[in-house]
């Protein structure tokens, strides 16, 4: 009973405290909506974008109000991830990246600041780092997908959930980690578009649930059941308490 819809932003905006754009990932888009709720929405208001790596200053720039606004990016499913990153621009007042840095917490979640506008902020710099290294694995004949996936889940990601990296990289040793990083990177992937695993399969049109294939096959299965059996594994885990 405190949640209404509507198909007129501007409209709902008009007498909002904090309005949070979730629409596709593209900065001319982005910024045609924030021009329309920059003419609608009170001085006051703080305009939250959830981009997950456009640049908050270029979005910014198509308001008269650079100050009030910042990134706000859930992590999907949000419902589920305790993350959001808070993503101040060049121009966002560090007021007002504190207070909505209070309303995650307030709601419950585990904000962290990105204070430098960077593609990709912190979560997905990684998360995409982590994949262009797993698509060299498999292009280099390394290993199959299904093991990258099982290596991640079994090792790497269990040990995540508990310790962050550099957390790791202390319990490792850094002599140990300085000696490994020494021979190991010049093998790693330096690829700067999608590797061909990734390409090959988009340009086949199996880009994944939402098609009904890309590294797996999903036939038989609808988007929906597979999100619940996701979802509830990730419940599971925040019964146990991982990511806390």
């Amino acid at each position: 009973e405190r949640l209404s819809g509507s198909t007129d932003a501007e409209a709902a905006a008009e007498g909002a405290d904090l309005v949070i754009e979730s629409i596709p990932e593209h900065l001319a888009l982005k910024q045609r909506c924030f021009k329309r709720l920059d003419h609608s929405a009170p001085a006051d208001v703080i305009l939250a974008t959830n981009t997950s790596g456009l640049s908050i200053t270029a979005i910014a720039s198509a308001t008269a109000r650079p100050d009030r606004v910042v990134g706000m990016h859930w992590w999907n499913p949000p419902h589920f991830i305790p993350l959001v990153e808070i993503i101040s621009g060049e121009q966002t007042d560090e007021a007002v990246a504190a207070e909505i840095t209070a309303l995650a917490r307030r709601l419950g979640k585990l904000p962290v600041r990105v204070r430098k506008d960077a593609p990709g902020f912190i979560g997905n710099r990684l998360q995409f780092a982590l994949l262009r290294e797993a698509a060299h694995i498999v292009e280099q004949g390394i290993a199959s997908p299904e093991d990258v996936d099982l290596a991640m889940r079994a090792s790497l990601g269990l040990r995540y959930a508990a310790l962050g990296p550099f957390e790791t990289a202390d319990f490792t040793g850094l002599d140990v980690v300085r000696s490994v990083m020494n021979y190991l990177l010049p093998d790693l992937s330096h690829a700067e578009a999608a590797p061909p695993p990734v390409a090959r399969l988009a340009e086949a049109g199996r880009l994944g649930v939402k098609t009904g294939a890309g590294f797996y096959d999903y036939a038989g299965r609808t988007a929906e059941e597979l999100a619940a059996a996701r979802d509830a594994k990730l419940a599971k885990l925040l019964r146990a308490g991982f990511g806390q």
